[in-house]
């Protein structure tokens, strides 16, 4: 989105609609709430948190953000829960139904690449440009570390967990994806791939499907039912 301008496509009829927010900076992540209801924005610089009708595009409501760019935002447990993750290593956790941010907590990672929630938004894994990703217990004022987690690579491109929250997988610069039991923190595998770069893995719904998207635009679909 730039220009303050956001393109709303149904995907079913193609009907395309443009919707005008006012942001001064352009917006660097979108999401929709889980009630579908509003369109959550971060801008660039991470000084605010815009809280769009997705109906009528118009601004609900804005919440103060650290000022550090926002590399991710997560959804919580509730549909009022939010995590935004910046560059810095810092996480603010969101109240939409107060509009208020209720804490910030700087885990000291520099250059975050990708976080992933489990365990009822309980645990976050944060996954660092350069380094291995670390475990975080999510508490009522903050973060607590627990532990960091074990890797051949040192250069994690994208994480995800399964939907029962028992697999954490992450993909890498040089081509592999590496699969952790959640109870232990214990590698579980590591999944060949042909591309040299993973771009990004997700399970599907059910969790019976690990999707990964490799770099040279290639999607490898991997059986994960029992």
């Amino acid at each position: 989105a730039k220009n303050g301008l956001i393109e709303r496509r149904n995907l079913e009829s193609g009907d395309r609609r443009v919707l005008e927010y006012p942001l001064e900076k352009r917006a660097s992540n979108m999401l929709v709430s889980a009630d579908q209801a509003h369109l959550i924005v971060s801008d660039f610089t991470g000084r605010s948190l815009r809280i769009l009708s997705t109906q009528t595009g118009k601004q609900v409501s804005q919440i103060d953000g650290p000022g550090s760019e926002v590399r991710v935002i997560v959804p919580g447990k509730g549909p009022a829960d939010l995590f935004s993750v910046h560059t810095d290593g810092s996480v603010c956790y969101f109240d939409l139904l107060a509009s208020q941010r209720r804490w910030t907590y700087s885990t000291g990672i520099k250059r975050v690449r990708d976080v992933a929630l489990l365990n009822d938004a309980k645990t976050m894994v944060i996954s660092p440009i350069r380094g291995n990703p670390s475990v975080w217990n999510v508490t009522s004022e903050g973060l607590e570390k627990v532990t960091e987690l074990s890797s051949e690579s040192s250069r994690g491109t994208s994480l995800a967990a399964s939907p029962d929250g028992s697999v954490l997988v992450m993909g890498d610069q040089i081509g592999r994806v590496v699969l952790w039991d959640t109870y232990t923190w214990q590698p579980q595998a590591t999944l060949p791939h042909d591309d040299a770069t993973i771009a990004s893995v997700r399970f599907s719904p059910s969790g019976d499907a690990l999707l990964v998207a490799g770099g040279s635009r290639t999607v490898t679909i991997w059986n994960t039912a029992p």
